[in-house]
């Protein structure tokens, strides 16, 4: 739950052109790609200074201006995703994904495509297994090895290998993260 929407949006000068015309005349254009050019640090600034209703030095001008010739304005931040429900709430999706979400979208794939395996060798819910696991996509690898324990809870796996595993019951390549993964599974 957020009650602040700066959390969830950025706020940015643009021209009230109705105002800015007689006040910039000729520097009109000028001043609009100034705005659309301010770094994220600048924008901050002015900003501020124009919700605190003093005048704002926009970089390139030599002079500060009057907050009346500007509107502020707000969108929705780089990575977030939201609408508004007809009772007003507001809700928002942080999209971003980061190293570790990927990693754990990994591990979640994988341990699903060996409890198929499981399944499809007929095995009863509660067998323990030796599992295998062998792809040359490196990344999934680490992810895996960071999650070996958490994959042997999941699996019911007395042992995970990383590699072949000599007569398994089941052994089947399939496709996680667009990359050929082997597993197999044999009775423990």
């Amino acid at each position: 739950h957020v009650t602040d929407p700066a959390v969830l949006e950025d706020s940015f000068l643009a021209l009230n052109f109705r105002a800015a015309g007689a006040v910039l005349k000729q520097n009109v254009n000028k001043m609009k790609q100034a705005l659309e050019g301010a770094s994220a640090e600048e924008m901050a600034a002015y900003v501020a200074a124009a919700q605190n209703g003093e005048k704002v030095l926009v970089k390139g001008f030599e002079e500060a201006y009057d907050p009346a010739i500007f509107n502020i304005q707000h969108k929705t931040k780089a990575g977030i995703v939201s609408a508004e429900c007809p009772n007003k709430t507001v809700v928002a999706l942080d999209v971003v994904l980061t190293d570790d979400l990927i990693k754990e979208g990994l591990v979640r794939d994988t341990v699903r495509q060996c409890q198929l395996i499981r399944k499809e060798a007929g095995y009863e819910v509660e067998q323990r297994v030796v599992l295998a696991v062998a792809s040359a996509n490196e990344a999934l690898m680490a992810a895996l090895l960071e999650s070996k324990a958490h994959m042997a809870a999941e699996l019911l796996a007395d042992e995970i290998v990383f590699g072949d595993l000599a007569d398994a019951d089941l052994q089947k390549t399939v496709s996680i993260d667009d990359g050929d993964v082997t597993l197999a599974v044999k009775k423990a």
